[in-house]
């Protein structure tokens, strides 16, 4: 509130400077694996799949940092919210197919599953970078997350507009 920047850009900023470290580990590990064992005849790696995981890496982050923010404006009311934002983190892993395969969640599950923006978190972008996504199904989901960015940051301008209202600023 009283940076000489705006808010949002700083924050996403900074989410994207903790991903940084992560991203640059799995890069390296993940060369190193496919060199060192025989690729997987499962992965259907192509330039086209690697470029398309990529988009799907980068709107998802988005979508995972939009769906945190409103958790963490939850500090204009709450002392405390990092309780929350774990208990979501683990919420979207086991949701988003991080924690176990969606594959095995039950059909009835699938079917809730896929009105929730959780499965495009984790198991969209590996199956697409796995090659197991067609183009226009990966279009589709594109579309879908960037769908749930817009109306997360909806909800996100309104939690903010009636937080800041709210913060009195006190200490430091």
């Amino acid at each position: 509130l009283v940076y000489p920047t705006s808010y949002f850009p700083f924050k996403y900023a900074q989410h994207l400077g903790l991903l940084l470290p992560s991203l640059t580990q799995l890069v390296v590990f993940g060369t190193l694996f496919l060199l060192a064992f025989d690729f997987p005849a499962t992965l259907d790696l192509s330039f086209g799949t690697a470029m398309m995981a990529l988009v799907s890496m980068t709107v998802e982050n988005l979508l995972y940092f939009l769906l945190c923010f409103p958790i963490q404006l939850v500090a204009f009311w709450a002392d405390n919210v990092w309780s929350v934002l774990v208990l979501f983190r683990l919420v979207s892993s086991l949701l988003g197919g991080l924690l176990i395969p969606l594959a095995l969640f039950p059909e009835a599950a699938h079917q809730i599953l896929a009105y929730t923006p959780f499965p495009l978190l984790y198991a969209v972008p590996v199956n697409t970078l796995m090659g197991n996504v067609p183009p226009a199904e990966w279009a589709a989901n594109v579309a879908i997350a960037l769908v749930w960015c817009v109306t997360i940051s909806g909800v996100t301008w309104i939690v903010w507009q009636r937080g800041r209202h709210h913060y009195t600023g006190v200490g430091i």
